[in-house]
């Protein structure tokens, strides 16, 4: 992939295992649907995601986000 994207992956607290969720176009949209994953009433248990910024096979940035309340989540995507 060519250019930069957004690779939102699963996050648990004890280990560096991930799992790709999705890649998006944009930062916005990584944020979004890592706001609907972690809002889903099964993500208890790992409650966290990472939003890595990619430039062709460079990484730019790593983001950890944690568990994010429902009104703190309403405010974050209007």
């Amino acid at each position: 992939m060519s250019g930069d994207h957004f690779v939102l992956s699963t996050a648990t607290p004890w280990d560096d295992r991930t799992e790709i969720i999705g890649v998006y176009a944009s930062e916005a949209w990584a944020r979004e649907a890592a706001t609907t994953w972690l809002r889903a009433p099964d993500r208890e248990a790992f409650p966290r995601c990472v939003i890595e910024s990619w430039n062709g096979p460079n990484l730019l940035e790593r983001s950890v986000i944690e568990g994010i309340d429902a009104e703190d989540a309403d405010a974050r995507v209007d």
